[in-house]
């Protein structure tokens, strides 16, 4: 259970800390939400194995309670608690270093993009590019498919909008 949960954690922890910077979170409070979600995670496992059984999706699950964790106000709830590692290892050479840095930079001018998207449409838009489909996204949201196309759409166009404008750019968003 404990090779699978540390599997599990270290496949998902830079995926979920994209999809809540995605959702307009800074990367300082998407990592500390990815480590309260896990330690929730771990809590559960522990406490309660049989209701991590019946979880369908752990990936969806995770980005749900990464989300509340995310919503938990400073202070009293959220207090700081052990850490897990959300990585293994070092860089491998100076390519897989610049390889980092370049998507890095990419990953930041689109979290400054979605944050000028309306949070329905930057949360769609989230779910998106985690590659999840309509049915699932509409799930998500407790929307409809269709809803959930043309949230995903209307983001596009927005997202468009706001990295002509992120970058200086002006014209035609299409």
């Amino acid at each position: 259970m404990r090779a699978a949960f540390i599997s599990f954690m270290e496949s998902e922890s830079a995926r979920l800390i994209r999809f809540l910077m995605y959702n307009g979170a800074s990367l300082e409070d998407s990592k500390d939400a990815v480590q309260d979600a896990f330690l929730d995670t771990w809590k559960l496992l522990i406490t309660q194995p049989a209701a991590w059984i019946t979880i369908e999706d752990p990936r969806l699950w995770i980005r749900q309670v990464a989300r509340r964790a995310l919503a938990r106000p400073r202070g009293q709830r959220r207090t700081q608690a052990p850490t897990v590692p959300l990585t293994t290892g070092l860089p491998g050479h100076d390519r897989a270093v610049e390889d980092e840095i370049e998507q890095a930079v990419v990953t930041s001018d689109l979290c400054a993009a979605l944050r000028r998207v309306p949070p329905d449409q930057r949360l769609a838009m989230a779910y998106y590019l985690e590659d999840l489909t309509h049915p699932v996204i509409a799930e998500q949201l407790g929307i409809t498919e269709q809803q959930s196309r043309d949230l995903i759409k209307r983001a596009r166009t927005a997202l468009r909008v706001a990295l002509l404008a992120y970058h200086g750019k002006s014209g035609d968003p299409r």
